[in-house]
């Protein structure tokens, strides 16, 4: 409660979760969907791509379905590569995802998603993608890189 005026200045989306320690558990579980969803996108244009699909225009209509989130919107310009520019990049989401990863274990938790998406950071790194956004991880299959 002390600090609701302070992170205010912040977010205007804010909960309170419980006690010490249940913001930072809503945290992973925020974070297990967000990294799952994109790994959901990676497999959905690779297989549409396998399909001859063009990735565009895939890429488009993803965009104004209504199984789209603020988070792909916002990386369209990045998934087709017209945007360069580095807001999250590959290591530090494989960085998150092991710690995710981690805690699922932690508690007994099964996370085939995740595991996924673990495998596809391994190549990306394998592949020296490192630094680029977590945007290529969707461009790479289309062949946007």
């Amino acid at each position: 409660a002390r600090f609701w005026p302070i992170g205010a200045l912040v977010s205007d989306k804010m909960a309170h979760i419980g006690d010490v320690g249940a913001g930072m558990a809503m945290k992973v579980v925020n974070n297990i969907v967000a990294y799952t969803s994109l790994q959901g996108v990676i497999e959905a244009v690779t297989v549409g791509n396998r399909l001859g699909l063009d990735g565009k225009l895939m890429l488009e209509v993803l965009a104004a379905s209504p199984v789209t989130s603020p988070f792909f919107e916002a990386r369209l310009k990045k998934f087709t590569g017209q945007d360069q520019a580095v807001g999250f990049n590959i290591d530090g989401l494989f960085k998150d995802a092991r710690v995710l990863l981690e805690v699922a274990a932690l508690v007994g938790a099964e996370t085939p998603a995740l595991n996924g998406l673990i495998r596809e950071l391994t190549s990306a790194t394998d592949d020296a993608l490192g630094e680029r956004d977590i945007a290529a991880l969707v461009a790479r299959p289309l062949g946007f890189l």
